[in-house]
């Protein structure tokens, strides 16, 4: 599952800002199997990346949303940044996107080598996979401040009406979530869909302001098409039954050492009695394996169907009776097992935001079919074969993604999502939020709409 070596000259993550996050050499030790205390090589870069500040200590309030179908509020933005003393600022306040831009040049050296290294044609960063589920991933957070970096840019380029700049910190959003795609953790394809999420925003504001021609349309189109996470679903997933895997076995190589790390270890994959450790036949160890397989195989993997692109809501309810009985039944070929299972939520994060991928490539057929028609068609089928090959269907349920256009000249572009029903286009709400809503996708439909015009 590890990602083959590339050459220096053609991958991304060897670009000279990034080669320090994971150049560190680890001191031998005999009560961990990942290693002793880290050395990085250079200490002064790795911290003066790790601890990236991008909007000082809290966000502003109006961070938007586009699933709630909010703007970003750039004045918010603006008064936050001119109010920080580590961040470029001029004499006089500008417009907020102008203001924002300003506050952003801090990080214009490294935006310069990164935009440069992301031409490159592949990304494989130099994790120590030899330290399996211990290998330290420091560069997600910098990759992802990135990314913020970026989506900031383009919102405030397309309030300048800048959009082939707009366009270029989208594309550049996006390449960066495609440098960590090929890993094979969950925490990595789960890092990357936050990523997507954040470059959806400007992609969603261009498109409801009507900012983005015909050309940067198809352009956007062209890179979000190339965007598989169900694929991912199944990489991550094999990563993490290897990785798993290979965490029993240095268990049952070594019991003692295992017993003296559960003693006191908060890590769920090393809690418990540590004497079963050491009292164990190595059997139970190897049956505790066939179990972790099985589970991988059996109830994980075929949730989703890649070649189809579905995801089976069926077989997410039969994971889950099965990942109850291992939880709950007491058996001692399932303790390690149980120990080292992925949440069962998981694969909703997968479906949602390859489901607004989807959304977001015919949303931008849908505008390139305004502006040469003048109105927004009445059905989807009217996108084929002009503005789009094919339209992605529901991952849910296999059926056309729902549409409608609304009264006001815009549309309504829906999954009936989690919980298989049509719930009319509209979204669901944690109820439990106090102040910005937090969307429930366990509720209501996945939805790309737009707010009326003012």
């Amino acid at each position: 599952v590890v990602p083959p070596p590339v050459p220096d000259a053609e991958n991304f993550a060897m670009t000279p800002l990034l080669v320090p996050l994971l150049d560190y050499t680890s001191e031998p030790s005999q009560i961990s199997p990942f290693g002793g205390q880290k050395h990085w090589r250079d200490t002064n870069s790795y911290e003066r990346l790790t601890n990236l500040k991008i909007c000082g200590r809290d966000e502003p309030k109006g961070a938007g949303g586009w699933r709630a179908a909010k703007f970003v509020d750039l004045k918010e933005w603006q008064a936050h940044y001119r109010a920080l003393t580590n961040f470029p600022s001029a004499p006089q306040p500008l417009t907020p996107g102008e203001d924002v831009l300003v506050a952003l040049t801090k990080f214009d050296n490294e935006l310069d080598e990164l935009r440069a290294a992301s031409l490159r044609p592949h990304s494989r960063f130099p994790i120590h996979y030899e330290e399996n589920l211990g290998g330290l991933l420091p560069h997600l957070s910098v990759l992802r401040n990135f990314c913020r970096v970026a989506q900031l840019r383009a919102l405030s380029e397309l309030e300048m009406d800048r959009t082939d700049a707009a366009l270029a910190d989208v594309q550049f959003g996006l390449r960066l979530s495609d440098a960590i795609k090929t890993e094979p953790w969950l925490v990595c394809s789960l890092v990357r869909i936050t990523e997507l999420e954040i470059t959806l925003q400007p992609i969603w504001e261009g498109l409801a302001r009507r900012r983005w021609s015909d050309v940067q349309l198809v352009e956007l189109d062209k890179q979000l098409a190339t965007v598989d996470l169900l694929s991912e679903f199944h990489r991550s997933l094999r990563g993490e039954r290897v990785f798993g895997l290979e965490a029993i076995e240095w268990m049952r190589r070594n019991p003692r050492l295992a017993a003296t790390i559960s003693e006191d270890s908060q890590s769920d994959i090393y809690s418990g009695d540590g004497a079963m450790y050491i009292a164990a036949p190595s059997g139970w160890f190897n049956q505790n394996k066939v179990e972790l397989a099985r589970m991988y195989q059996t109830l994980w993997l075929p949730i989703v169907d890649v070649k189809a692109q579905r995801v089976d809501l069926a077989q997410i309810h039969v994971c889950w009776r099965g990942a109850m009985k291992l939880f709950q039944v007491s058996h001692p070929y399932r303790t390690l097992a149980s120990m080292l299972s992925p949440s069962l939520g998981v694969s909703q994060k997968f479906a949602v935001t390859q489901s607004s991928v989807n959304e977001a490539r015919i949303a931008c057929a849908l505008e390139r079919h305004r502006l040469k028609h003048g109105q927004f068609p009445t059905s989807l089928d009217a996108l084929t074969p002009e503005f789009m090959a094919k339209i992605p269907h529901d991952l849910i349920n296999g059926q056309p993604l729902k549409y409608r256009r609304t009264e006001d000249g815009l549309f309504v572009l829906y999954s009936v999502g989690w919980n298989e029903k049509d719930d009319g286009g509209e979204p669901g709400w944690d109820e439990k939020t106090k102040s910005e809503p937090r969307p429930d996708f366990t509720k209501g439909d996945w939805v790309w709409r737009y707010p009326p015009a003012p």
